[in-house]
């Protein structure tokens, strides 16, 4: 079993269809000053099993709190379908799911499809940069909440 309680939170994912607009309102109603601003575009990404064609985010993260170890997450879906695009098209916007890091992530795969739980959207990246990395988005239909389990990334030899 695993136990993402133990693991603490990476970061919090809002879904906004202002990209521009939302930074700038963090910066100035909440007074965040920095950002890591970048276009996610995935070697792999699947929404709900089925292979996507593209797929391409732009993605902020921020901090919060003393040590800046509150972290949220800014996403638009810029190109191609996903179940970020989806959730604009429901009308939706705002907080989307919280991300668990994890360095066991078949494990955790596996512990949440034995427990019936429905992974709505996978990815799968590599670069020289950061290392190879996982993630995915399960949705808990108890407390309908989506939650992400992100890879820790590591370098794998080619």
């Amino acid at each position: 079993m695993i136990k993402l309680a133990e693991r603490g939170l990476h970061h919090m994912g809002f879904v906004v269809d202002d990209f521009e607009g939302t930074i700038e309102h963090l910066k100035s109603f909440y007074g965040v000053k920095d950002f890591q601003i970048y276009d996610f575009k995935p070697n792999k990404a699947y929404t709900r099993g089925v292979k996507l064609p593209e797929c391409e985010l732009k993605i902020a993260m921020c901090s919060f709190g003393k040590g800046n170890k509150d972290t949220i997450e800014i996403i638009y879906p810029a190109v191609g379908e996903s179940i970020f695009k989806e959730y604009l098209d429901k009308g939706s916007i705002g907080f989307h799911h919280i991300c668990f890091p994890v360095d066991d992530f078949d494990d955790s795969r596996n512990y949440f499809l034995s427990r019936g739980a429905e992974i709505i959207f996978e990815v799968e990246t590599e670069d020289d940069i950061i290392g190879f990395r996982r993630g995915m988005f399960v949705h808990d239909p108890e407390l309908d909440l989506i939650i992400e389990i992100k890879e820790n990334p590591y370098f794998r030899n080619k």
